[in-house]
């Protein structure tokens, strides 16, 4: 019916007058009778006040006899009905009816709030009259006592009653700014909508791709910014596209840079796109690719699988991928569903390398074969010497006592295994607290110095312990580092042989202390110094085991290093021998002696 705009907008400003005259007649009659209403209590408020004054004085008189003359005076003065209630709630006093027929008032709203706060106004429909009634009650004083209360009340129908003059000028005031509002209405109606229909016409035709239409409303409103917003959008819009293909392009250019590999399928399988990292993982052009079936690019039919169940389930799947290009990569493939609307539109898969994961659970696999290896070869020892001493070898006490020596060697070396092992798997923790504070170096090293003394000389091995004066103390945990020297110092004593020298040097090296523990023993081959510090790796297996060496020592130094933040390492020495060094963050400054040489 309203298909133009200045329709719809008139009908609009009439819908809104009917809707004003509807709403504002109703509420003026309510504000008007509320006008009247608080004026009527004003006034009731005053008159009782007056009243009780002229009651008071005929109480202190005890002339009780005239409350009824004065009471009827008041009403034909003010026509007001007045009510005088004693202090056990009986009428002494009415205007209106006779007062031996009325009941007991002491429980009247009224009356009971007057007696509380002084004044009692309450507004009720009235029983004994048949009419709603504005009442107002306050106490009568002598000498300070309540003597009586006073009520005055009138009528409201007079108060909601409006006047005719005023409904006629109510009316002709309304219908007179309803009809001005109508025609202004409808004039800047007309006004709006002729360039707002001007403006319409250079949006479609701004969008069937003429960006040269430009609007001039003529008015200087908003419509005249609308029109400005509508000519600099028709020049913009070719740029904005222009723009929008960089972003794609960007956008691609974002996506050919992940570290992993992008590859979108549609729903048939064919290749749509496929970042720089998996035209390199698979070793196909990305360009010649893209149309291709997902077989032809990735050639696995575990994932073509995959690829189906997720189209069919609409459901993410994973799944581990091989690729041999131009080694074995393990891959981890995640497909995830794309819709368009309800239906399975296309497939993303993104690879992700996990090749460095796998072989980390490798490696614990292969920590765990050694430690129960590790653990087995002493129990089998510790059991066939128990079988053999249980058979009758006990009765031979030269024999019990060799083999109970070497029962109590293999028990020592499983509990040495079992301390390794613990410490190992508390460095390994993440939550592993480091109880770091400044550590003296210089005063670990004279400890160890006294307690590898008599160790080194009686296998015949120099045992030296060298730091500057001025050498500070690093951050660190004391007894760890104390582990890692102590591990470092006995190994170099236990492999190296009679007439050799063993020197633990300390040096200050930037912001970071340098301690080397070198020997002048046969060394160690250099493909053994690229994995001394793996876990049960031995250089001599045979020896290690004749020492009671359990394999994880190097490993322990390795994680505790690391741990404060410093390195580790292994090289050639000079003379001939091996050099272990580790650096720990310096902590600060302090003073020191050399230590003495053993």
């Amino acid at each position: 019916m309203f298909t133009r705009i200045s329709h719809k907008l008139a009908a609009s400003y009439l819908g809104m007058i009917l809707l004003l005259l509807l709403v504002f007649i109703p509420t003026f009659n309510r504000m008007y009778g509320d006008y009247n209403r608080r004026n009527l209590q004003d006034e009731l408020i005053h008159q009782s006040f007056s009243l009780s004054q002229t009651l008071t004085l005929l109480l202190e008189e005890e002339n009780g006899d005239r409350l009824g003359t004065i009471a009827g005076e008041f009403r034909e003065q003010t026509g007001a009905r007045v009510t005088v209630v004693d202090l056990e709630g009986r009428v002494l006093a009415e205007t209106e009816r006779d007062r031996l027929e009325m009941g007991n008032h002491l429980d009247r709203e009224e009356l009971v709030e007057a007696r509380l706060t002084g004044l009692g106004v309450r507004s009720r429909f009235s029983e004994t009259l048949g009419e709603d009634y504005l009442y107002v009650a306050r106490p009568v004083y002598l000498d300070g006592q309540i003597q009586a209360y006073v009520r005055i009340s009138r009528t409201l129908a007079e108060v909601n009653r409006i006047p005719r003059s005023l409904r006629i000028l109510e009316w002709t005031s309304l219908l007179a700014a309803s009809l001005v509002a109508l025609m202004a209405g409808l004039y800047f109606s007309r006004r709006l909508s002729r360039p707002l229909g001007e403006m319409s016409r250079a949006v479609d035709a701004i969008r069937q791709g003429d960006f040269g239409i430009r609007v001039y409303p003529g008015t200087r409103d908003e419509l005249s910014v609308l029109a400005r917003g509508i000519n600099q959008m028709a020049g913009d819009l070719k740029n904005t596209l222009e723009r929008v293909e960089q972003v794609k392009e960007e956008l691609e250019d974002v996506l050919n840079n992940l570290n992993n590999a992008v590859v979108l399928l549609d729903r048939e399988g064919r290749v749509r796109l496929m970042n720089s990292m998996a035209s390199r993982l698979f070793g196909r052009d990305r360009e010649e690719s893209r149309g291709q079936h997902n077989l032809q690019v990735l050639r696995d039919y575990r994932l073509d699988r995959a690829f189906r169940k997720a189209v069919k389930e609409n459901r993410l799947r994973s799944m581990e991928v091989k690729v041999y290009l131009p080694e074995q990569k393990i891959l981890e493939a995640v497909l995830i569903p794309v819709l368009d609307e309800d239906r399975v539109d296309s497939v993303v898969i993104s690879f992700h390398d996990v090749t460095e994961i796998v072989r980390a659970e490798t490696v614990r696999t292969e920590f765990v074969a050694n430690a129960s290896h590790e653990l087995k070869t002493p129990l089998t020892a510790i059991r066939g010497f128990t079988e053999t001493l249980l058979d009758g070898a006990l009765d031979d006490r030269e024999t019990a006592v060799r083999f109970l020596k070497i029962i109590d060697s293999e028990t020592a070396r499983l509990n040495r295994l079992a301390e390794d092992l613990l410490n190992l798997a508390r460095l390994e923790d993440p939550g592993i607290l480091m109880k770091l504070q400044p550590v003296e170096l210089g005063k670990i090293c004279s400890k160890i110095l006294k307690q590898y003394g008599k160790l080194a000389q009686s296998r015949g091995v120099l045992l030296e312990c060298l730091y500057p004066e001025d050498l500070p103390p690093v951050q660190g945990d004391p007894d760890w580092l104390s582990q890692v020297i102590i591990n470092l110092v006995d190994n170099a004593i236990k492999y190296i042989g009679e007439g050799t020298r063993v020197r633990v040097e300390a040096g200050l090296e930037e912001e970071f202390v340098r301690i080397r523990v070198s020997d002048d023993g046969i060394g160690i081959p250099e493909e053994a110094r690229k994995r001394i510090f793996e876990r049960f790796y031995r250089v001599d297996r045979d020896r290690s085991r004749d020492y009671g060496g359990t394999g994880l020592g190097l490993s322990i130094v390795k994680h505790v290093v690391e741990s404060h933040g410093g390195a580790v390492g292994v090289e050639e020495s000079p003379e001939g021998g091996s050099v272990f060094w580790f650096t720990i963050p310096v902590a600060g400054e302090r003073e020191d002696g050399l230590a003495d040489t053993v």
